[in-house]
C-alpha cells in the first residue's frame, strides 16, 4: 500500500511535469527547468565530487568518503534520451554509491533530437573505455542507469561484448525503458497513473532518439536483443510503473540467454521511486539492495582518482 508521503510526492510530481506539458516547454527549456528543480536534491553527507572531462564529453565523479577508489559505478543518466544531466541525478547516484561503497562516473552523454542514435551510445562507451585505460579492472566495473538510462546501459553492454571488450562484473537497472517502440500493454493500462510519463512524449522522444533506424534496433531497443554473453542484471521496478512489460521481458530474455537477473518488483511505486530516497522508505530500502548488489558483486585495494585525474 502506498504511503502518505508517496502519494504526496506522486501528487506534486503530476503537478510539475503536467504543468510543463501543458504549458508546452521544448526540450531545452525542459532541460533547463529539471536542472533548476533538482536544486532541492542534496547530496549524502561525506559525498564530495570532482569534474572532469572525457575529450568533449563532460562528466563527474561522484566520490563517498569511504569508498574503495578501486570500484567504479559507470551511471548513465535517465530523462527519455532528451532531458537530465549530472545535476538532476547527482544525488540519487551519490546515494548509490556510498550504499556500495565504490565511487561513480556520470558522463554528460549527448542528448536527442540534436544528438540522435548512436551518440549517446558512442559516448557511454568512451566514458567505459577510459576506466580501463586508467587502469580499473573490469572486475571492479559495474553499469547502471535509470529509465532510458537504463535501456542505454544495456546497449553498452551489448556494445562491449560486440567490440569484445571485456564485460564489467554487473550491471543494475532502475525501471529501464528498453522498448522504444512503445507498445507493451502496460504502457497503455498504466501511462495514465503516472505522473513523470507521457505516451504522446515517449513516442516523439523515441523516434527523436533512433532518428533514421529502426525503432526495433536491439541497440536502441534492448528488449529485441540477444543478451547472451552479459553479466549479471540486478533490475528494481514497479508494478504500477508502465513499463513493467518490458522490465519483465527483458528480465525473460536475459534468463533465456543465460544472465543471472535478480528481478526486484516493488508495488504501487511511481516510475524511478529511488530518486526519493530521503523522503520514502521504499526508496530508502531500494537504494540499501542496489548497494548489497553492488558489493556482492564486485569484491578488492584502494586507490585515489584525483592523483590519476592530477597526472
Amino acid at each position: 500500500m502506498s504511503s502518505l508521503q508517496h502519494s504526496l510526492i506522486k501528487r506534486a510530481l503530476s503537478s510539475l511535469f503536467g504543468g510543463i506539458r501543458d504549458n508546452g516547454f521544448s526540450i531545452p527549456e525542459l532541460r533547463k527547468s529539471l536542472d533548476m528543480h533538482s536544486m532541492v536534491f542534496f547530496l549524502p553527507w561525506g559525498v564530495e565530487t570532482e569534474t572532469m572531462r572525457l575529450g568533449n564529453v563532460a562528466a563527474e565523479w561522484i566520490i563517498p568518503r569511504e569508498a574503495d577508489h578501486d570500484k567504479v559505478l559507470l551511471y548513465l543518466h535517465g530523462g527519455g534520451y532528451q532531458v537530465g544531466s549530472i545535476k538532476t541525478h547527482r544525488a540519487l547516484v551519490g546515494a548509490i554509491a556510498k550504499s556500495s561503497g565504490v565511487c561513480a562516473l556520470i558522463p554528460e552523454y549527448r542528448l536527442a533530437p540534436e544528438h540522435p542514435f548512436p551518440a549517446a551510445l558512442e559516448d557511454s562507451l568512451a566514458a567505459y573505455k577510459y576506466l580501463l585505460e586508467t587502469g580499473h579492472d573490469p572486475s571492479d566495473i559495474v553499469v547502471g542507469g535509470d529509465s532510458a538510462g537504463g535501456g542505454l546501459a544495456v546497449s553498452l553492454l551489448l556494445e562491449i561484448r560486440d567490440q569484445n571488450l571485456p564485460m564489467p562484473a554487473s550491471a543494475i537497472l532502475l525501471s529501464p525503458w528498453v522498448d522504444l517502440t512503445v507498445s507493451q500493454p502496460s504502457v497503455l493500462k498504466l501511462i495514465d497513473q503516472s505522473p513523470t510519463l507521457f505516451l504522446r512524449e515517449m513516442r516523439i522522444w523515441a523516434k527523436n532518439y533512433a532518428g533514421d533506424f529502426p525503432l526495433e534496433l536491439p541497440k536502441i531497443s534492448p528488449m529485441y536483443a540477444d543478451l547472451k554473453g552479459l553479466p549479471s542484471m540486478l533490475i528494481q521496478t514497479s508494478d504500477a510503473d508502465a513499463l513493467i512489460d518490458e522490465n519483465q521481458m527483458l528480465a525473460a530474455n536475459a534468463r533465456r540467454d543465460g544472465v543471472e537477473v535478480d528481478l526486484q518488483v516493488w508495488p504501487g511505486m511511481f516510475h524511478v521511486w529511488q530518486v526519493f530516497w530521503r523522503e520514502l522508505s521504499q526508496g530508502q530500502e531500494a537504494i540499501d539492495k542496489l548497494g548489497a548488489f553492488v558489493r556482492k558483486s564486485s569484491p578488492g585495494p584502494l586507490r585515489d582518482i584525483r592523483s590519476e585525474m592530477a597526472g
